[in-house]
């Protein structure tokens, strides 16, 4: 938790210590009360002893007090509570603004570091898990911090103070080790919140893994709701995200009991340490200089101290619960990016790519599969190479390795003649244009997705890659043409027209090597076609084109032909159709004919 702390910036740092002030001045006018209230009762007391039994005189000042008697401590009262109250208000006015600028400031770090890391440590936390860290986890740690600036000085002054003048009031009436009889209660108490605690701790972090299940299955169908709804499985889905959610409530139950359980215990402990120190008193009342007002001073200020510890058991479960949240938010800022961004002289001058006896896998474990197994080929700057296989050949795995998504686990990968672990990392990036084989677009425009591959891209560069990507036609049919609206993951258009805005969005920075995984399947055959003949006119442009059709990829210059993540072919479409056995049997089972 301290460590998520240093996000606290600027002028909050002094707003920090401004509220520890301003709460410490409350506690103090909380704890000055019960000794008012004791001169108070004594110049009462005073009033009737002097009075004559029909005109009491304790309402004015009594034996020359510079307080001005009853009237005067009520004011101080009055004012101390006032006092009490500014400041109170105040302190959570400062305490609300820390919290949500410190969650702020974690939540946008957060969401840098996340843009810093590779795919894997991503595959590592999982997508859901991250959405719910920046989101619940970040959230309840800053409430969390709130409440703690809140209550945190306030409770230990309370405890603390409450104490002090338990034992001060001991000493006046003979009894000092009263004082220490009431802190072996609020030992008792520490103990027995500990124990809870120390039960409920695990079940806080089975709280938070639930919750990641629960945001998981609830993703997971509605991404998938057209899905779900095709195949009519809306009870199946709601089956599914019950148990998760079932699971979770179990959990949570079983975690809130634990720690509901706690103020009970407080209250118990507490109150008999009160009837005990009473009968401590009443007992030793001949012996003693016994004054009721003490007592009653003592009452109060137990109740003080009872108010400091509930305050301190709210912050101790929720540092509990907050920790899980904690470790979770702390494991992004400590995870680092497997593939460091390299800053190096190394620029990409031309667009060779070179794969040496490349070997691949996902997991580090010995016993893990290998994706790629001793892959090797050269491609020459304007070539186009088609990559075709089975699922899960190997086929993304490989343009990954291209890109630098993933390092590779044995060989090397040169572009440019130059090892990719050694180019410059805005150089690689710049260098490559890529169209997924999801064509995720952005919420905003057709012009706002566009210039994610060039963000000062002009109307006429704009033009240019939608018409080589055939995306014109349909782009000059909408309203406000580029400036139309494109929603969340561009649900408002087509699989066809998505792609091709995905393609001239890749072709929009004009790169030295541009790699389409599989984004025209949606596409029918003569515009796949055109968009083919389209980006060959970047001559000295290197094409990966990753196809499930052979047709889609007859044209290549090259062919890469996966199975099981080995390279099982090389060469044009006539040479694979002769000599390698996998190719033809799909070529042939597409209606592709030996020769053709």
């Amino acid at each position: 938790m301290f460590k998520l702390l240093r996000f606290i910036k600027g002028k909050d740092v002094w707003l920090t210590f401004l509220g520890f002030f301003l709460i410490m001045l409350q506690t103090v006018c909380d704890v000055a009360q019960p000794f008012l209230l004791a001169l108070f009762l004594k110049e009462a007391d005073k009033g009737y002893i002097n009075g004559d039994g029909t005109s009491p005189t304790f309402w004015v000042q009594q034996d020359n007090n510079p307080i001005g008697g009853i009237w005067g401590l009520a004011g101080i009262m009055l004012a101390l509570i006032f006092i009490a109250l500014t400041v109170q208000a105040i302190g959570i006015v400062i305490t609300a603004r820390i919290g949500v600028r410190l969650g702020s400031n974690i939540r946008y770090n957060a969401f840098k570091k996340i843009q810093s890391l590779t795919f894997k440590e991503i595959d590592n936390i999982t997508t859901p898990s991250l959405i719910t860290r920046l989101t619940n986890d970040i959230m309840f740690y800053q409430n969390t911090v709130i409440i703690s600036l809140r209550m945190v000085v306030r409770s230990v002054f309370l405890m603390i103070g409450g104490t002090i003048a338990t034992f001060i009031l001991g000493a006046q009436i003979d009894l000092w080790w009263i004082g220490g009889v009431f802190l072996g209660f609020m030992a008792i108490v520490f103990v027995s919140i500990l124990l809870l605690l120390k039960k409920s701790v695990p079940y806080f972090r089975r709280q938070q893994k639930g919750l990641d299940q629960v945001n998981s299955k609830m993703r997971e169908n509605l991404l998938g709701v057209r899905v779900v709804k095709a195949f009519n499985m809306q009870n199946n889905q709601i089956e599914k995200f019950d148990e998760k959610s079932l699971n979770f409530a179990r959990v949570s139950t079983v975690a809130n009991r634990w720690s509901a359980s706690i103020i009970p215990v407080i209250f118990f402990v507490v109150q008999v340490s009160v009837v005990v120190i009473i009968m401590i008193i009443a007992a030793s009342a001949n012996t003693i200089n016994f004054e009721i007002t003490i007592v009653l001073q003592i009452i109060q200020l137990t109740s003080l101290v009872v108010l400091g510890i509930i305050l301190i058991v709210t912050i101790l479960i929720q540092l509990a619960y907050v920790k899980a949240s904690c470790d979770r938010i702390n494991q992004i800022f400590d995870s680092e990016p497997s593939i460091p961004r390299n800053v190096s002289n190394n620029f990409i001058e031309n667009s060779n790519v070179k794969f040496d006896k490349v070997f691949f896998k996902y997991n580090s474990s010995e016993d893990s599969e290998y994706a790629l197994n001793n892959i090797s080929f050269e491609a020459k700057a304007g070539e186009m190479i088609g990559i075709i296989g089975p699922t899960g050949s190997g086929k993304t795995s490989l343009i990954n390795l291209i890109t630098r998504m993933y390092d590779p686990v044995k060989g090397d990968v040169y572009i440019s003649d130059i090892n990719v672990k050694d180019i410059n990392y805005e150089s690689l990036r710049n260098s490559i244009g890529v169209s997924p084989q999801k064509s995720l677009l952005f919420s905003g425009t057709i012009a706002s997705n566009l210039k994610f591959g060039k963000e000062d891209a002009t109307l006429e560069e704009m033009e240019e890659a939608a018409t080589l990507s055939n995306a014109i036609e349909f782009i000059n049919s909408k309203e406000g043409r580029f400036d139309s609206i494109v929603e969340q993951r561009g649900t408002n258009l087509s699989g066809g027209q998505k792609q091709r805005v995905s393609i001239a969005r890749a072709l929009i920075k004009k790169p030295k090597i541009l790699i389409l995984d599989d984004s025209t399947s949606a596409l029918d055959m003569i515009t796949e076609a055109n968009v083919q003949n389209n980006i060959r006119k970047y001559k000295n442009t290197t094409i990966f084109l990753i196809g499930q059709r052979v047709n889609a990829i007859s044209k290549a210059d090259k062919i890469i032909v996966l199975e099981s993540g080995n390279m099982v072919g090389f060469g044009t479409h006539k040479q694979l159709m002769k000599n390698c056995a996998l190719y033809k049997e799909i070529a042939n089972s597409q209606g592709f004919k030996e020769g053709k």
